[in-house]
């Protein structure tokens, strides 16, 4: 009796732990489970919209999630994905700012989505001072010239990407790295502009600028379930909703 007890236990525990794997592989590496708080995405997704975003399709990010935490730049590695990001993915991804906008670094905590409109090799419009430039989109490895026209859309980038951001810095028009004047930068990371679909109301790559790829958790798929808010009441029409 107590050998078949023990037998039972240990069988139990094998299961619950293959489970438990099972379960952590598929949220690191497959797929996770969002819910949409605010309406900066209507009329696509609304408050209330449980979406599956797949991790799968881009490549899922692998990094020291406990360094990230305390606010600190780590190393992302990303497995080789189906399909590169494309025009008008819907992408959910890590906030860009996590203290001060004056400095890029990805808030593990907080998330967003937006509509990707602008991919490496395109020139989008973006504002400074209530400026429009043409700016361009780095692909990595591109080189890019710094002059008095862009220099503010990539000083917090290349801040980011050289690590320490006391080796970069923005004096009299110019970027220097390691106080010598940078006339170009060679970008080592992929970056996309983003926007809501409810542009009126959605802060995005119009207020902070252009999303590096690490940032980039994976793609919205569909919405699995959602409730009304202000009602409490499922919105059958709306489960299982491919996301376009």
């Amino acid at each position: 009796m107590l050998k078949n007890m023990q037998s039972l236990f240990w069988n139990l525990a094998f299961k619950f732990s293959v489970l438990i794997v099972v379960a952590a592989f598929s949220k690191i590496f497959i797929v996770s489970f969002f819910r949409i708080p605010s309406n900066s995405m209507q009329p696509t997704l609304f408050v209330g919209d449980y979406i599956v975003v797949a991790k799968f399709i881009y490549g899922a990010r692998l990094f020291n999630v406990f360094l990230t935490l305390k606010g600190q730049k780590t190393e992302i590695y990303r497995p080789l994905g189906f399909r590169d990001i494309r025009k008008n993915d819907v992408v959910v991804f890590n906030a860009p700012y996590f203290i001060t906008k004056n400095k890029l670094e990805m808030n593990i905590s907080k998330y967003y989505v937006k509509r990707c409109i602008g991919v490496p090799g395109d020139s989008v419009s973006l504002f400074f001072n209530n400026i429009e430039s043409k700016v361009y989109i780095p692909h990595k490895g591109d080189s890019v010239l710094i002059n008095n026209d862009n220099y503010m859309y990539y000083y917090k980038l290349i801040a980011w990407e050289q690590d320490d951001i006391a080796k970069v810095t923005c004096k009299d028009s110019l970027i220097l790295l390691d106080n010598s004047k940078l006339s170009g930068y060679r970008f080592k990371q992929n970056y996309y502009y983003v926007i809501g679909d409810n542009y009126i109301n959605s802060e995005d790559s119009r207020n902070w600028g252009l999303l590096p790829e690490d940032y980039i958790v994976g793609k919205a798929c569909f919405i699995w379930k959602s409730i009304d808010v202000n009602t409490g009441k499922y919105r059958f029409n709306r489960f299982f909703k491919m996301i376009e």
